[in-house]
């Protein structure tokens, strides 16, 4: 037996193994969770196997909730022709959906799984395929189209319920096609032509973006079936949709995202939807600086979550082949090679625009650099040596590691594309908000400080809770944050608050580090503060600057601050972070308040909660504003005979923003001492994490409460 039919019998040994995996799982089963849009992927194909239609109904989401019943709440992305007055339709490509509904019809989610396992290994075919190269139809060619996409993301997107696979598919097959029908002694150049501009113009209509490779696929010789395939293949795309009723490219519509909780809802019937929000979470962007498009240039390839180089590593190899290549004649210019690969640098250099636009959300992004990457296998006449193949395998591991085996279940806790970023390799490499804030993952709440500044702290979901104003980091982690504002800000303090005795806190803001050291740690923590005094990164969002402030926490270890039985309900804290403003915003003069009232029911039972009523007047000159970890709220405490403190309850917070010389009337949940006793029940202002107001002279207002034993419930006769 040669060598070369070896080969091919281990291929289609793995071929089945990928295939036939998911189809003899019972759910749940592979992909583990859903999320982002698989849901509207799944529920599209099993729409179109069972119902004959494109419309999301009550019974589509019934039908994801069948076969993921351990999962989170699914999103479904929806288009509406008439304002959400009827059904609304899926808002992804219908091509897709109908493809993936027959073996959805059968294996449910299994199946589609199977069938992006089946277009993997097309495109390990069509791309390893070069009978020029090795003279024999397998051989080193499908090695190193196996390493470069089988340690890639193209191998997670198998595991993934979307399109991006099959998409990819389309495009090696028109270039593929288009190749052959350029060869001197082509058996079949018109049907090979009008096959390559089918194939083409129909991932066109899915991905408007592809035809940046229309003229590498271009056939010269037979441009007229090439452009009749073109067309023929986007009328059937279109045609794809359009018999099932859904609205075309051409029908103005209306597109939202929804989460649904429970089978058998349709919120868009019932929910008051408001105005239009764009979809991105930055914005539009727009032309921008020439130092800015640069930047965003070399995060398009390089960038942490979205870059190039960290979905597809053996691509640095691609790269440096291509420059040996290039000096032993590689191609002249003008070239289909070249042509081809300025093609496909044009859609990865573009990623910075159309990502972030209202649409890049959803035709943009890590699935997209599957569906063009495969094209670069293209660019060469002849198969890569042996150490070309085995840096490719090193890099592959070294960089993608742990999102190649995370759609099995190891290496994350949250299996996710993103799963990648736990490399350690990884950590080196660029981390881009404008790229992670349109991927889903990252949430924000505001920071506080002044309104005019509108501070936002983004984290990430999978390694952060947020808890009240302070951002919970994962303990023994590096988790990335950034603070955005509309303005520049001269300095910056975060308090750092510690659970853990003997842990190494590393701080890094804007570039700048510092490293905290503690050491025996009470059980209520330790709180540090630290400035900084940095410039930030100016970017735009809509029509509006921003500044972009990274912010890198890395703890050693890490503490549970309680455990009630339920794993979901606990978080190994590593630091806790609150951003507490600027020196400036700190010494405000807001210490000024006098109390109009101050009522509190007596007696009151021990040990526990009752209503107090506060009036209480700004008497300074600066306005008591809300939000964040630094503001103006009302506290209380309690004060024995001797004037010593029993203790301080929780914090009542304002509500609004309270302007100078206005007075606010707020009830109060109070909680009386443990022992019975007389007591005096203390309000007091407190500009939080600054100081309270009794500190800078200001009168608190008192009242004496007796506090009696409960009284006994009586006995069973």
């Amino acid at each position: 037996m040669t060598a070369s039919r070896q080969t091919a019998i281990l291929g289609a040994c793995f071929g089945l193994f990928l295939v036939l995996l998911p189809l003899g799982l019972e759910k749940p089963g592979l992909p583990i969770q859903i999320r982002a849009d698989e849901p509207t992927y799944l529920a599209m194909a099993a729409s179109i196997a069972f119902d004959g239609d494109l419309r999301c109904e009550a019974q589509d989401v019934d039908r994801v909730f069948g076969q993921f019943p351990y999962s989170r709440p699914p999103t479904f992305h929806l288009q509406s022709t008439d304002g959400w007055s009827s059904p609304p339709f899926f808002d992804r490509e219908p091509i897709y959906a109908w493809v993936a509904a027959i073996p959805v019809r059968f294996f449910g989610a299994n199946g589609m799984v199977a069938l992006n396992a089946l277009c993997f290994l097309g495109l390990l075919a069509l791309t390893g395929h070069r009978r020029r190269k090795d003279g024999s139809s397998w051989g080193p060619g499908h090695l190193f189209a196996f390493v470069f996409l089988g340690l890639s993301a193209a191998f997670v997107q198998v595991f993934w319920l979307g399109s991006a696979l099959f998409h990819a598919l389309l495009v090696v097959a028109a270039l593929r096609l288009s190749e052959a029908a350029k060869e001197p002694h082509a058996s079949t150049p018109v049907s090979q032509s009008l096959g390559s501009g089918a194939l083409l113009g129909g991932a066109v209509f899915s991905l408007p973006w592809l035809a940046l490779l229309a003229p590498a696929c271009w056939v010269r010789r037979r441009a007229a079936p090439w452009v009749i395939g073109a067309a023929l293949g986007w009328i059937l795309a279109f045609g794809a949709g359009w018999i099932l009723g859904a609205p075309g490219p051409f029908t103005e519509t209306e597109t939202r995202s929804f989460t649904v909780a429970s089978p058998y809802e349709a919120p868009w019937l019932d929910e008051d939807l408001g105005p239009v929000e764009p979809r991105s979470v930055l914005g539009e962007r727009r032309a921008q600086l020439a130092a800015e498009t640069v930047t965003d240039l070399i995060y398009s390839l390089i960038e942490q979550r979205s870059g190039f180089l960290a979905y597809f590593p053996a691509g640095l190899v691609l790269l440096i082949l291509l420059i040996v290549y290039r000096r032993r004649g590689l191609a002249g210019f003008g070239s289909d090679r070249v042509w081809l690969a300025a093609g496909i640098g044009a859609t990865i250099l573009i990623q910075p625009w159309v990502r972030s636009s209202e649409v890049g959300g959803e035709v943009f992004g890590n699935p997209a650099l599957v569906v063009i990457a495969p094209a670069l296998l293209f660019l060469f006449r002849r198969p890569p040596t042996q150490a070309a193949t085995l840096a490719a395998v090193a890099l592959g591991v070294l960089v993608l590691g742990p999102a190649l085996v995370s759609c099995l279940g190891p290496a994350v806790a949250y299996a996710g594309l993103q799963s990648h970023t736990r490399a350690a390799v990884l950590s080196r490499l660029p981390l881009d908000l404008s790229f992670v804030a349109t991927e889903g993952d990252y949430r924000s709440l505001p920071a506080g400080g002044p309104e005019e500044l509108g501070l936002q702290l983004w984290a990430p979901s999978n390694l952060t809770e947020l808890r009240g104003d302070e951002v919970w980091s994962l303990g023994n982690a590096k988790v990335h944050l950034f603070l955005t504002a509309d303005q520049p800000l001269d300095d910056v303090i975060f308090q750092v608050r510690n659970l853990a005795s003997f842990n190494r806190v590393r701080v890094r803001f804007a570039g700048e580090r510092q490293t905290l050291h503690f050491q025996e740690v009470p059980d209520t923590g330790s709180a540090t503060r630290l400035s900084f005094e940095r410039a930030g990164q100016q970017r735009l969002q809509g029509e509006r600057e921003i500044w972009v402030y990274p912010l890198t926490v890395d703890t050693s270890k890490g503490k549970k601050p309680f455990w009630n039985g339920n794993s979901s309900q606990n978080f190994y804290l590593g630091a806790a972070i609150a951003y507490l403003g600027s020196e400036s915003f700190l010494d405000l003069p807001v210490y000024g308040a006098s109390f109009s009232a101050c009522e509190a029911p007596s007696p009151v039972e021990a040990d526990s909660e009752f209503l107090a009523l506060a009036k209480v007047t700004n008497t300074s000159e600066i306005p008591w504003t809300v939000g964040g970890a630094v503001e103006v709220r009302l506290g209380y405490r309690w004060l024995r005979s001797d004037g010593s403190i029993v203790f301080e309850g929780d914090r009542t917070d304002l509500n609004a923003t309270v302007p100078p010389g206005q007075e606010i009337t707020t009830w109060m949940t109070a909680k009386s001492p443990p022992q019975p006793g007389t007591y005096t029940f203390e309000l007091d202002p407190i500009f939080e994490n600054v100081a309270w107001f009794s500190s800078r002279g200001v009168a608190t207002c008192r009242r004496s409460v007796d506090v009696k034993a409960p009284a006994r419930e009586p006995s069973a006769p």
